[in-house]
């Protein structure tokens, strides 16, 4: 065992390490090249690459997502007046997940694949545009190029029978039609322990009272990249296609690859006292002053020494001290979450850095390795 854990666990109730935050990205990789789109337009048809061409696909995808609202009963939100001025019902700045937890999420007690709401929004995102130019000699011909726009996203929040909820998958509604999926684990184990039937008790998005503790880590380890794949794969499905009238289609071609973007790996120290862990805590902030020395850093991820890609600082969480450090753009953090347990959690944002395979097949190397780090903390 960790020596830590060790020396104080005539303190502690109990330690578990989980998936905490999961972002996952989706590109259609061949579509970053303006070539390669004209190519794809022809195909389908259109003589021409102008901005009208491209906006056809941009209404059919809308027409789309609002009938497959409209079929689930789920409400479409326009962002920008839902969240603007005295209307403002978002959380801190605006976070539409906690909006949707706040006003969807915490009142249904449904269980199984359904919708909680859509929330559209105008975000910057890359795209294309064309431009009508002359030649040399005068003759008109339009001219495709990337850019970065203002274009319309969905946020489709759900909840989904293996990941819980709410869980979402952003679309972008322009080529290159770029997308985001995100699940948090807690909410898989939550689910998980609700269908077996056994009892816990939760503290925000930490589980602070497990009955039957190996079974908890089972579920935590259950999870696979594989699994993940298959639950995008549905949602997009259902809801990235392009409306024909009668029926709605996707090409064949326009199929996403699923990247980790983000992956939060936490592990919680529940005590038994809040006094002893608080006390704790107070004591460790001094001897983790010193931690976030390069060599120190390189030593936690486990990776040569990086000086100019280091940093460290201290910030209060929820009026608490929170010690976070920064290797590459991966970071790690420790914190008293709430007065009686502590959290370890490691943010891996740049996986190539650390020797991480990016596709979502290999999610649960995430977890391996976020939990290493914690240790070594």
């Amino acid at each position: 065992m960790n020596i830590f854990l060790n020396l104080f666990s005539k303190n502690i109730k109990a330690v578990y390490s989980c998936y905490d935050r999961v972002i996952v990205r989706g590109y259609i990789l061949w579509m970053f090249s303006p070539a390669n789109l004209i190519c794809f337009l022809r195909g389908r048809g259109f003589d021409k690459h102008s901005n009208g061409v491209m906006r056809i696909f941009t209404d059919q995808l809308n027409a789309h997502v609002e009938k497959e609202a409209k079929r689930v009963n789920a409400p479409i939100i326009w962002w920008p007046s839902e969240n603007n001025g005295k209307r403002k019902k978002g959380g801190k700045n605006g976070d539409k997940l906690e909006y949707v937890e706040r006003h969807y999420a915490q009142k249904s007690k449904r269980r199984g694949d359904f919708v909680y709401c859509v929330i559209a929004d105008m975000e910057s995102e890359f795209s294309y545009a064309t431009r009508n130019l002359l030649t040399k000699k005068g003759e008109p011909y339009e001219k495709m190029y990337e850019c970065r726009k203002i274009v319309k996203h969905y946020y489709i929040y759900f909840h989904d029978w293996l990941l819980g909820g709410p869980c979402y998958l952003k679309i972008s509604t322009y080529f290159p039609f770029q997308a985001e999926f995100y699940f948090n684990g807690h909410n898989v184990i939550r689910l998980a322990l609700d269908k077996k039937g056994i009892a816990y008790r939760k503290d925000g998005n930490a589980l602070t009272d497990i009955a039957d503790a190996k079974e908890l880590h089972k579920i935590i380890y259950a999870l696979e990249g594989k699994q993940v794949q298959q639950r995008i794969d549905y949602w997009m499905d259902r809801f990235f296609k392009f409306d024909k009238g009668k029926y709605s289609t996707r090409p064949a071609k326009l199929k996403h690859d699923w990247f980790c973007s983000q992956v939060e790996v936490c592990t919680n120290i529940i005590f038994k006292s809040a006094s002893v862990c608080t006390r704790l805590f107070e004591r460790l902030l001094d001897k983790f002053s010193r931690i976030g020395q390069p060599d120190s850093l390189s030593q936690i991820f486990g990776k040569r020494t990086t000086r100019k890609n280091t940093k460290s600082n201290r910030r209060l969480y929820e009026n608490k001290a929170c010690l976070k450090y920064w290797f590459i753009r991966n970071s790690i953090k420790f914190y008293n979450k709430l007065g009686y347990y502590l959290r370890i959690e490691t943010t891996i944002n740049h996986p190539k850095s650390l020797g991480l395979k990016k596709s979502v097949i290999n999610l649960r190397e995430y977890l391996a390795y976020g939990k290493k780090c914690n240790q070594r903390l």
